[in-house]
């Protein structure tokens, strides 16, 4: 998730983002497991927007910033109840499609657990097994 703060010029001129992302610089070689990314974009009349993200230091070459040119879009794998993937750039996208999905694909149903599972699919075993008396 990123996170931002604005500075304006006063702020800037009064060292107040410096101060700033020397906190977050230390907060990365803290106690914590995580590091803090930070992406400084200029703003108008000489405001600047301080940009940063908590990253796991396993996984901070996978996650974070990344330069996507406007001619780029960017899209997230989501996987399906069946174990097949697709991409969407949203997840609004995606709730759609896959509510249009498992009325296609009668007898999903997600588990408390969060897994999901065929309940048309496991009671065809069942039989199959002897196990539904």
């Amino acid at each position: 998730m990123v996170n931002s703060v604005y500075f304006t010029k006063e702020q800037f001129e009064a060292g107040e983002m410096d101060k700033f992302i020397h906190q977050l610089n230390e907060l990365s070689y803290g106690k914590g497991h995580n590091q803090i990314q930070v992406l400084i974009r200029p703003e108008d009349c000489g405001a600047y927007v301080v940009e940063f993200a908590q990253v796991c230091w396993e996984e901070a070459y996978d996650e974070g910033f990344r330069y996507v040119r406007s001619d780029q879009k960017v899209y997230s794998e989501y996987r399906l109840p069946d174990n097949s993937y697709i991409e969407f750039e949203t997840d609004e996208e995606y709730n759609e499609y896959l509510e249009d999905w498992l009325k296609e694909n009668p007898g999903w149903v997600k588990t408390s657990y969060g897994t999901w599972t065929n309940e048309i699919e496991n009671e065809k075993f069942r039989k199959e097994l002897g196990l539904d008396k």
